[in-house]
């Protein structure tokens, strides 16, 4: 859970951001038709989305009915989507990050527990094109104190 607070506070800018507040996209999750990188407007797979110029001016984004719904579509993305599901299997092979909090005080320290590990494997998998994407990840965890809310 805390992997997903982080990525929800850093991608929307705190649920502050345009796509947050207009679309209730908290993960700048993009429409696309078919599978295809470049969106197809006419065959969007998504009826309900905007157009916001990201990376290409036609880049569509879906809209959200609220925040939950965006939580939960990028929960299930990250934990089973074909693309991600190693990250899960990869994490549950080192300590568990909920049963060292007391000692995890740094980047370092988190990066060597479940939820570090997950972090890294997300951008080794591609989720984000920032290269320093999953120390950014482990220090919103630490500095926002999200590890509290690990299962």
């Amino acid at each position: 859970m805390s992997v997903l607070l982080a990525q929800g506070a850093i991608e929307s800018a705190k649920m502050t951001s345009m796509l947050a507040v207009r679309a209730n996209n908290l993960f700048g999750i993009k429409c696309h038709a078919g599978g295809k990188k470049k969106v197809d407007v006419k065959k969007c797979n998504c009826s309900n989305s905007v157009s916001l110029n990201d990376d290409d001016p036609e880049d569509r984004f879906y809209i959200f009915r609220n925040k939950y719904e965006s939580m939960k579509f990028n929960y299930s993305k990250t934990r089973f989507g074909s693309r991600y599901k190693k990250c899960v299997t990869k994490a549950k092979k080192y300590p568990k990050a909920k049963d060292n909090i007391t000692n995890i005080k740094t980047v370092d320290d988190l990066a060597k527990h479940d939820v570090g590990v997950f972090c890294t494997c997300l951008k080794e998998q591609g989720y984000a094109t920032e290269k320093k994407y999953a120390k950014i990840l482990m220090k919103s965890i630490l500095n926002e104190g999200f590890l509290k809310y690990e299962q």
